[in-house]
This record gives C-alpha cells, sequence and structure tokens, in this order.
C-alpha cells in the first residue's frame, strides 16, 4: 500500500507493522530520513537487528525457531519480485529497499502497492502544502505561535527538501527569532551550500580539500554534504542508459546538465560497481566512527574524484 513519508515522520499515529517497506524517490535526503526512521523504529523499539546486503538473494534461512528475524536493508533492486517476497513474508523477513527512481524502480513500485503487507513510500521534494503541515505541525508541538509574513516568509524562502527544511526550522526555533530580518539573515549565514562541491570534482586536489574544510565543520555539515553527493551518485548508478539518465536529472539543476552528463559518460559498469562499494563503504564507516565522519567524508570525496578520472 502507498503511505505519505510524512506520516511516518510526524504524526506519529503510523504503524510501523509491515514485511517489506520500499522506499523511493528522488529526494535523497528524505529518503535517507525515511530509511532512518524506521531501522530506529525496528532497532529501538522492537529489537531487531540489522543486517545490510548488497540485494536481497543473500538472505538466509539461518534463525532459530524462537529468534526474531533481522531487518534486512539493500539498495540494489535485483532480484525482486513477487515470489521471492512471498518466501521472505512467510519466514517473517522485515526488507528495507530504498532506492532512487530508476526504471526498475518504477516497475516494482506497483508490486508493493498491490501488497498488504507493504509499505510503498514516494519521497519527493516538498510541496507548498508538505511545508505548511510539517511547520504548522513543528510549532504546534513546541506551542510556539508566529505571525502570519513571518509563517509565510519561511514557507516561501527556506528549502524544498525536507532535511534542510526541518533542519532550519528546528534552528530557528530553538533561537526563539520571529523577527522576518533576523531569519533570513541566519538563513544566509548557515547556509553551507554544499551541492556545489559535486561540481568542483574535477579541480585539484587541493583546492578540493581546502573548499571541503571550509564548508564541512561538523556532523551535520557533513550529513547535509553526503546526502547531497550521494543524490549525484546514484543519479548514475540508477540509469543504465544515457538517455534515461538525463531524463532523471532533475530540472532545477539545468545550468548544471552539460557537467552532469559529462561525469556520467566517465562511468561504465565496472565503475559504476566499484562506485557503489565506495558508499557502502563510506556509510559503514562513518556508522562505526562518528567521531571521525568528517574526515570519512573528506576521503569520501577524494577516493569518488580518484575513481571519476581513473
Amino acid at each position: 500500500m502507498r503511505i505519505n513519508p510524512l506520516n511516518l515522520v510526524l504524526d506519529g499515529k503510523t504503524e510501523f507493522d509491515k514485511n517489506f517497506y520500499f522506499i523511493t524517490g528522488n529526494e535523497i535526503t528524505f529518503i535517507e530520513k525515511i530509511k532512518d526512521r524506521i531501522l530506529e523504529i525496528y532497532k529501538k523499539d522492537k529489537g531487531n537487528k540489522i543486517e545490510r546486503l548488497k540485494d536481497l538473494t543473500q538472505i538466509t534461512d539461518d534463525v532459530g525457531l524462537f529468534e526474531k528475524r533481522n531487518i534486512y536493508l539493500t539498495s540494489s533492486v535485483n532480484g525482486i519480485d513477487n515470489d521471492l517476497l512471498d518466501k521472505s513474508h512467510v519466514r517473517g523477513d522485515i526488507l528495507l529497499i530504498y532506492v532512487e527512481n530508476s526504471p526498475k524502480s518504477k516497475l516494482l513500485k506497483n508490486i508493493f502497492i498491490k501488497r498488504k503487507d507493504s509499505y510503498s513510500i514516494e519521497c519527493y521534494e516538498l510541496s507548498r502544502e508538505d511545508k505548511v503541515r510539517v511547520l504548522s505541525t513543528k510549532l504546534n508541538i513546541n506551542n510556539i505561535k508566529l505571525d502570519d509574513n513571518l509563517f509565510w516568509f519561511l514557507i516561501e524562502t527556506l528549502d524544498n527538501r525536507f532535511v534542510f527544511f526541518e533542519k532550519e526550522i528546528d534552528k530557528i526555533m530553538s533561537l526563539n527569532v520571529k523577527d522576518i530580518d533576523i531569519v533570513n539573515k541566519l538563513i544566509s549565514l548557515n547556509a553551507p551550500n554544499v551541492d556545489g562541491m559535486f561540481f568542483e570534482i574535477l579541480n585539484k586536489n587541493e583546492k578540493l580539500i581546502n573548499l571541503y574544510n571550509t564548508k564541512i565543520q561538523n556532523d551535520i555539515d557533513l550529513n547535509s554534504f553526503y546526502f547531497s553527493f550521494k543524490q549525484y551518485c546514484l543519479l548514475i548508478i540508477n540509469n543504465d542508459k544515457e538517455d534515461d539518465y538525463i531524463n532523471n536529472i532533475p530540472r532545477y539543476l539545468f545550468r548544471e546538465k552539460n557537467y552532469l552528463i559529462k561525469i556520467y559518460r566517465m562511468f561504465d559498469n565496472k565503475k559504476k560497481n566499484l562506485l557503489l562499494n565506495l558508499i557502502f563503504d563510506t556509510e559503514k564507516l562513518i556508522r562505526k566512527n562518528k567521531d571521525l565522519s568528517v574526515l570519512i567524508g573528506l576521503r569520501f570525496l577524494l577516493s569518488f574524484k580518484k575513481l571519476v578520472i581513473s
């Protein structure tokens, strides 16, 4: 069945009782937010262990009669069909698949929509109505009232991507700022502009390192950078044909379109697999070494540069 992703992060009433969670869309920061929310519920509240797989064909039947099944996590759609899902349902598996839009994921989405044991969760940039819902919910929870001018200023000005929108709202509420001019300055001063780093990748390492060290100062900056950068990486990985890749480039990147196509042409299937492994390994390192996450992010950036030009 289809479910609005905002229900999973805002209302607190949605039941996390499905076998399968299929998260797709083109807004990678929102996809990551929903993925982390589901994992948090199963790990903290339900006590399930998390097992990350390259694809779901690696699932085994090795589990005790009274043991809880793991929640299996993958960013690959390889091998997924109704037969695999039916067998997983009988075993009691919990599967979480998160992928950006691609021709394959669009076909699979219909399978999960039709199944009662599944949530199909589509993550895109927030609409104006979505932003109103998010902001109103947060204001109500924190018992904060804003005048109409500031409320609509935030709706019109803040980023349409959920994680960035939420982060700016939380920051403004924590400072109890209610003056439009001050809010506007805060937004301008705190915007790290990490999106642009992908488009500097062909520069010399020295410039890349200086740029990274200037923009990435803490875990929040690192998360913003990584989620943004990963969006471009998955766009490369998930599109086998150049025409599909071009069609899936977000419209707001029209100025960068030629650059993105240039980078895409530097990747064959072998390099795409290496890039997928780089993402997989980087996320594992960040999870295990949170104190070193900023350094791991720099290593990821330079490794990606090396892969591009190899």
